[in-house]
């Protein structure tokens, strides 16, 4: 979540700052690693849209295992808890959803909704911006660019898939249990 955090704030800064973050990154190039070099803003673009591509794929794929664990230990209790004819281990299900705080109930909407909006959102802008400062001309950077977006808006979309189709599933099982 970090790094995509970031990637967008490198994203912003490139964006409203082409000159001043290539600047930057040249400075930071030379004074670390002594590379007295010109970066060619196109492919300073290229590679922040490559690095919010990857960081997002993971942050995607940890949450989506984590739910799928949850899922998975639910199941488990459920199993366990018909065998000893009672139930006795309900950490992770009933006990813990059982008076779900608030904060939490934000958390988690923030996480699962806002902050994959935004982003998306955020990607959107961007990829237009870069259609209109080229003048709806064809540039290899800016289809490259676009491609990166694509894959970031399915990665998304399919993310808000599973987790609200999780959501939806695992409240028409409680109600049915119930």
């Amino acid at each position: 979540m970090l790094y995509v955090v970031l990637m967008l704030a490198a994203f912003g800064f490139y964006a409203f700052s082409p000159i001043h973050s290539s600047e930057a990154l040249s400075g930071f190039l030379l004074s670390q690693y002594g590379l007295n070099t010109i970066i060619n803003f196109n492919l300073l673009g290229s590679i922040i849209w490559f690095l919010l591509l990857v960081f997002s794929l993971r942050y995607f794929q940890v949450s989506v295992f984590i739910e799928r664990q949850y899922e998975y230990l639910h199941v488990l209790e459920d199993k366990i808890n018909k065998k000893l004819g009672e139930e006795v281990i309900t950490r992770e299900g009933k006990s813990y959803l059982a008076d779900y705080p608030k904060f939490s109930d934000w958390v988690w909407l923030m996480y699962t909704v806002l902050f994959p909006a935004i982003l998306l959102l955020v990607a959107m802008c961007k990829v237009v911006y870069e259609w209109i400062d080229t003048g709806l001309t064809f540039s290899w950077y800016t289809t490259l660019n676009t491609t990166f977006f694509i894959f970031l808006a399915v990665t998304i979309l399919l993310y808000l898939l599973k987790i609200h189709a999780s959501s939806e599933q695992k409240d028409v099982e409680e109600k049915v249990t119930e």
